[in-house]
């Protein structure tokens, strides 16, 4: 599933994308949090923004989501990855 989210510089965004992953894939935090080695406390933490997870952590969290970390510098035009909604879609 493409998630595209620019400015992913807060941890609030970062917990947006993991729990807007979560509900596509049809998984529970404690499904996710098992699968992961974490508790279901710090997939919540991570969904809601509060917490600062290790970068193995989060890792481990979107290899589960079938998702992965990009870094791109700040001044590089990322295109957008069309969403399901927009897959398919012609204005042609």
């Amino acid at each position: 599933m493409p998630i595209s989210y620019y400015g992913m510089r807060s941890a609030k965004r970062v917990g947006i994308a993991v729990r807007s992953a979560r509900a596509h894939a049809g998984v529970t935090q404690a499904a996710l949090a098992d699968a992961a080695g974490i508790s279901r406390e710090a997939v919540s933490r991570i969904e809601n923004g509060r917490h600062s997870a290790r970068v193995a952590t989060l890792a481990a969290v979107l290899q589960e989501l079938g998702l992965e970390i990009v870094f791109w510098p700040h001044d590089v035009t990322i295109p957008e990855v069309p969403g399901p909604a927009q897959q398919g879609s012609s204005d042609e």
